[in-house]
Formats: structure tokens, C-alpha cells, sequence
């Protein structure tokens, strides 16, 4: 029984220490070395040329993700405010960014477009200029941004099926009407970009 002992003792002091004084260090490097910076420009990019690619593949003009968050408190009972900012964007050669105009905006502003998105899960306008057709109220936004048509998909986290944001396309350009199939397309590829958002927002 003693000789066990022994053996334990030796095993544990020449093995398992060693192990997990290495496994310790290991972990504190990897925490002592993450780059929040790094880390954030690392995940625009991934997002930067999924929507490059859907700019391309739809041949619109922009492609932007526009994400919900909290823009401060109220000052009489400290109550959050809720708002919205774009964060990503990709323009065609030529078309000016928009994204300066679409920062920390509150959602009450955009109530009627928010709601749609939430019920129905999209917003789909071929033609600004078109009074049969309903924008929600975001016909403003339309002349801020020279949008002739837009295609709006929410972005839903995959646990909660809260929406975390909104991807969308503009045509400047040009008025334009996707077909069924790039409509389905469209929706796909936001599913995507939802779940990767709601993978590194939880991490």
C-alpha cells in the first residue's frame, strides 16, 4: 500500500503537474495575447466580403447590415434606449457611402419598417416611386440614400429568434425587381450571416 502511494505521488509530481501548469500557461498566453482590435477587424472582414459577394451576385449598388443595440439610458428612470446604427457597408465604384447617416438612430423613428421586419421577416421595394406599393415609412431614407429600389431581410439571432439586425441591398442606379428565386437566395444567404453574427456576438 505504501509502494502505491509512492507510485501516486511520483506519477502525479512527474505527469500530471507538469500537464496542467502547461495547460495554465497555455490559457493565460491565449488571454493575455487577444487583440480586441485584432479580433474585430478579423470579423469585419469575414463580413466585408460576404457582402461584397452579395453585392456582386445581385449586382446592386450597396449591400449594408444595419444592428440593433443600446444608445443610453433616458434620464428620468434610466430605462434603455433602443437604437439602431449601420455597421457594415459595400458600395459599388461610385456610390457614396450612407453609413455616417444611419448611426444611432432610435428605432422609434423606423417603428413601422422595425415592425414589418419582425412580423414578416423582410421588406421588399422594386420601385420607390410606385404609391401602390407601402415603404413602411422609409421613403426619407430612400431619398437620403438615392435608393430607387431596396430588399430588406431581418437578421434573427438562431437561440432566441429575437432580430439583431437587418441586411438590405440598394439599387441607385436603377429600379429593379428580383425574381422569386434571388428573393430565396437573398434570404439564405442573411440566415448566414445571421447565425455567423450570433456565433460572435455570444462569444
Amino acid at each position: 500500500m505504501e509502494l502505491i502511494g509512492v507510485v501516486l505521488v511520483a506519477l502525479i509530481t512527474a505527469v500530471i503537474g507538469p500537464t496542467i501548469l502547461e495547460v495554465v500557461k497555455k490559457r493565460l498566453s491565449e488571454k493575455k495575447n487577444h487583440d480586441p482590435i485584432r479580433s474585430e477587424v478579423e470579423h469585419s472582414k469575414i463580413i466585408h466580403e460576404e457582402l461584397e459577394d452579395i453585392r456582386e451576385l445581385f449586382k446592386s449598388d450597396r449591400v449594408w447590415i444595419t444592428m440593433y443595440h443600446n444608445g443610453g439610458n433616458f434620464l428620468t428612470n434610466n430605462k434603455s434606449m433602443k437604437k439602431f446604427s449601420m455597421m457594415y457597408e459595400s458600395c459599388k465604384n461610385g456610390v457614396p457611402r450612407v453609413a455616417h447617416t444611419f448611426t444611432n438612430l432610435p428605432v422609434s423613428l423606423y417603428s413601422r419598417a422595425t415592425e414589418e421586419i419582425i412580423l414578416r421577416k423582410h421588406i421588399y421595394i422594386p420601385d420607390y416611386t410606385d404609391m401602390t406599393i407601402s415603404t413602411f415609412g422609409l421613403r426619407g431614407a430612400a431619398e437620403s440614400s438615392s435608393a430607387k429600389s431596396s430588399y430588406s431581410v431581418g437578421l434573427f439571432e438562431i437561440k432566441s429568434d429575437q432580430c439583431i439586425g437587418i441586411i438590405g441591398l440598394d439599387y441607385t442606379s436603377r429600379k429593379k425587381t428580383l425574381s422569386e428565386d434571388q428573393l430565396h437566395i437573398l434570404n439564405e444567404r442573411a440566415q448566414r450571416i445571421a447565425g455567423y453574427l450570433s456565433n460572435y456576438l455570444q462569444n
